[in-house]
């Protein structure tokens, strides 16, 4: 994997919107495998894979996840990226594709 692999995953769903659960976990599952390898072979920090996932999300759902952190977890700051795997579970909740289906 390289880092333009990753930036690839990042602007393909740039392009796209996120509005339900199962897009964002779609882009979960793209990111997830090149971006573990790029850290675990020392290409990208942790920080910097943290960065790529939140910026290959829509500012709409920046900002809901921003506000679902916020009520999680009272020391949250927006002056850091947050964990991607702490942006995906807020994703995950914000998102929810069945939240009003009445079924």
């Amino acid at each position: 994997y390289t880092i333009q692999d990753l930036e690839h995953v990042i602007l393909s769903m740039a392009e796209s919107d996120i509005f339900m659960e199962t897009e964002l976990l779609h882009y979960y599952r793209q990111f997830h495998p090149i971006a573990v390898w790029l850290e675990a072979n020392l290409k990208i920090s942790t920080r910097e894979c943290n960065q790529y996932f939140w910026h290959g999300l829509p500012h709409s759902v920046q900002r809901a996840i921003d506000r679902c952190l916020q009520l999680k977890d009272p020391s949250y700051t927006q002056n850091e990226v947050p964990d991607y795997e702490k942006v995906l579970e807020a994703g995950q909740f914000t998102l929810l594709d069945d939240m009003f289906d009445p079924d």
